[in-house]
């Protein structure tokens, strides 16, 4: 009989460490799970930063892109003004060098 006593004491403690070792279990689990919960709220937040650079990236882009256009828009209608002026002051020198008579030595 105190073979059979002996072994449900066993048995008892064995589940008990058991019981005591899922309770252990348990907590850290619970601690996981908050973590997780956490690091997700984390995520989410920084989804909505993101979001709101990749906008403001875009239309900074877009910015740009508008603001090059015009310069390039500006360039083209002043090169064409150069030339122009190019030819005049060309012409003006071509007459000059004309009507200065040349000097015999």
């Amino acid at each position: 009989m105190s073979d059979s006593v002996d072994g449900l004491k066993l048995h008892d403690e064995a589940v008990r460490d058991q019981d005591d070792h899922l309770d252990n279990l348990l907590a850290v689990i619970g601690r996981n799970k908050q973590l997780a919960g956490g690091i997700h709220q984390e995520l989410r937040e920084q989804e909505t930063l993101l979001e709101d650079v990749d906008n403001g990236v875009n239309k900074a882009t877009q910015h740009v892109r508008n603001q090059r256009m015009r310069v390039q828009r500006l360039l083209d209608a002043t090169m064409g003004n150069r030339f122009w002026v190019c030819v005049v002051i060309l012409m003006v020198l071509i007459v000059i060098l004309l009507a200065i008579p040349k000097s015999n030595k």
